[in-house]
């Protein structure tokens, strides 16, 4: 088994986290970048303390543009790109929005993703596997909810982008897929969805529950290691609905 080199954006917590300690239980190196400095010894679960060498966290801010150039002093072989920042910023209208909502929710939501590609464009091309994992959002599938349009049309932005690089990587054998949540308990759901709209969601959810970040990881962690052929697919995690 060849072991990888990834990156995971925002990988301190919920899902992006979960996507670290995956490829670390596999034996993978990962670095992953957080907003606040990082204690090993608090971040990692006692059965994942045997994984530290392979964990590289970095203090990062995703939306600072112009410093990416700084991630490839300390990262020289990548094979997996995990594009896990996002957030909905706020609930609100459309009506209500303004344009620096608009703008906030591209920049965390599609600009992040952005940038990180093409900074490790170049090393993933150097892969002889190289792929590219996006979490975008089931909202993204319809347009966004009434109360974030905002949120769900910049990650339909990122979806488009993730068809799209299939297609122009490919000649390159990197494969590019995003995967789409339905509501995931996390710290983004307890900000921004109340107790009766979690119960909307699971009440109009096939399989009868909510999902884990495992079902995510999960799926990431396929795409990334065992997936050959798929790739500018847009893939539901989403129970159904």
């Amino acid at each position: 088994m060849k072991y990888l080199n990834v990156f995971v954006s925002g990988g301190s917590k919920g899902i992006g986290k979960n996507c670290v300690l995956k490829f670390l239980q596999n034996g993978h190196k990962v670095y992953f970048t957080s907003r606040n400095k990082i204690d090993k010894n608090n971040y990692l679960k006692k059965d994942f303390r045997k994984y530290e060498k392979n964990l590289i966290p970095i203090q990062f801010d995703s939306l600072k543009f112009n410093n990416y150039k700084i991630l490839l002093k300390k990262i020289k072989k990548l094979d997996c790109l995990v594009n896990n920042v996002g957030d909905a910023v706020k609930r609100s209208s459309f009506e209500k929005s303004n344009l620096e909502l608009w703008k906030k929710s591209f920049d965390i939501n599609f600009f992040t993703a952005y940038c990180a590609t093409k900074t490790f464009l170049q090393l993933l091309k150097k892969s002889k596997k190289g792929s590219i994992v996006n979490i975008s959002s089931i909202s993204s599938s319809f347009g966004g909810f009434p109360d974030s349009l905002h949120y769900g049309i910049a990650k339909s932005c990122m979806d488009k982008l993730t068809q799209s690089l299939g297609k122009e990587l490919g000649k390159y054998n990197i494969t590019v897929n995003s995967v789409l949540p339905s509501v995931i308990m996390t710290d983004f759901q307890k900000r921004h969805s109340s107790k009766q709209r979690v119960r909307n969601v699971l009440n109009s959810t096939p399989l009868g529950r909510l999902g884990e970040v495992e079902d995510v990881s999960d799926m990431v962690f396929w795409l990334a290691t065992k997936n050959t052929y798929i790739s500018g697919s847009n893939i539901e995690i989403a129970g159904g609905r």
